[in-house]
């Protein structure tokens, strides 16, 4: 490295070779490794990561007056479905503490990532 470079992040495709690096770093951060697609290096170091555009986020509102659980769930099911079909294998799903689905998810298959998470947005 020279003087020029040292010190500049760079942002690079993932490679196979570094998902182990990067679980170690999310870890030691306690932050979940979620679907990584970029890797962020600093002086020859892996710093972070960034997944972009790689899983879908289920975002909505059911009405909990004019929906049972049972219409919820099939309104669900085909998210599932139409993500599945258009090739994702995984999805994300955000969810406050109020939501009627908070506290039943994770029997629908979801897992809890290791972290309480505020979702901003920009368009761009």
């Amino acid at each position: 490295m020279n003087d020029v470079t040292e010190g500049m992040i760079k942002v690079l495709p993932l490679a196979s070779e570094d998902l182990e690096p990067l679980k170690e770093l999310a870890a030691k951060e306690n932050h979940t490794l979620l679907f990584p697609t970029h890797v962020i290096w600093k002086n020859d170091r892996r710093v972070g990561w960034f997944s972009i555009a790689n899983v879908p986020i289920i975002c909505g509102c059911l009405s909990t007056t004019d929906m049972k659980a049972m219409d919820s769930m099939q309104a669900l099911n085909v998210a599932h479905n139409t993500a599945s079909a258009l090739g994702f294998k995984t999805l994300l799903m955000p969810l406050c503490e109020k939501s009627p689905f908070f506290d039943c998810i994770e029997r629908f298959g979801y897992k809890r990532t290791a972290n309480q998470f505020t979702h901003f947005f920009k368009e761009v």
